[in-house]
């Protein structure tokens, strides 16, 4: 199926849907267009029928704002290639679809937002499509004072915040940013944002959360942070709203 582009005035949103089967493919990218374009809202459709097609168009350069993705897909399913963006420190919004109900609680270990039963239904996908592409309009970055001078910074980039020494650094994919401002600072700054403070020292972007237990939380890319024995149950309610339980 070839990629559909649909470009207007301002910055487009990039689409991504990845099905193995044509119809529901054309079917979900069909009703993608309608919806969007119903909304008014620019966007670029990308269309593919593999897992291993989207992911060499992420090797090509393109870079996308929102993934739709069945699941139950041959050779790389939609969950393993969801997993596989989250180790590339893709944290943007999926939206899983499946005739397989019981793949949804898989569907939150690589923190998706919404998951839809096949057939998909076009208000069930509206409904999900105004919430994720909300979510990105949302961001607006935060300018943070740092050695370089001022970096702004976008809420999704930050994998969790950690205070040392009376200076919070501000742990990104593949740099930090060590600023004087107070971690309450920055949890006032982020509130609304999906970030919960689960130590005296440690604030946490509830998306990059793969595991949560009672003295400690394990993040996607593997490193492992102190959960306060009183703030426990805060995370754990903060944690279970995000998925959505």
């Amino acid at each position: 199926m070839e990629n559909i582009a649909l470009k207007r005035q301002g910055q487009p949103f990039h689409i991504a849907v990845c099905d193995d089967n044509p119809e529901d493919l054309k079917t979900v990218c069909d009703l993608t267009m309608q919806t969007l374009q119903k909304e008014a809202i620019p966007f670029e459709l990308f269309c593919y029928e593999s897992a291993k097609d989207l992911i060499s168009a992420l090797s090509d350069g393109l870079s996308f704002d929102l993934f739709l993705l069945d699941v139950m897909m041959p050779g790389q399913d939609g969950i393993n290639l969801a997993a596989l963006l989250r180790k590339r420190q893709l944290n943007l919004p999926i939206i899983f679809f499946s005739y397989n109900r019981e793949m949804a609680l898989n569907g939150y270990k690589v923190s998706a937002v919404r998951y839809l039963a096949k057939p998909v239904k076009q208000e069930d996908l509206k409904e999900a499509l105004l919430h994720c592409l909300s979510m990105n309009r949302r961001e607006k970055g935060l300018l943070i004072p740092g050695s370089n001078g001022n970096e702004r910074v976008f809420p999704h980039e930050i994998l969790y915040i950690e205070t040392q020494l009376r200076k919070s650094h501000i742990v990104l994919a593949k740099r930090d940013i060590v600023t004087t401002l107070l971690i309450s600072q920055l949890e006032t700054a982020l509130a609304g944002q999906n970030f919960v403070r689960c130590h005296q020292g440690f604030l946490v972007n509830l998306s990059f959360i793969r595991t949560l237990k009672a003295t400690e939380l394990e993040l996607l890319n593997g490193e492992k942070i102190p959960v306060s024995k009183h703030r426990i149950q805060n995370v754990r309610n903060a944690f279970f709203s995000y998925l959505d339980f």
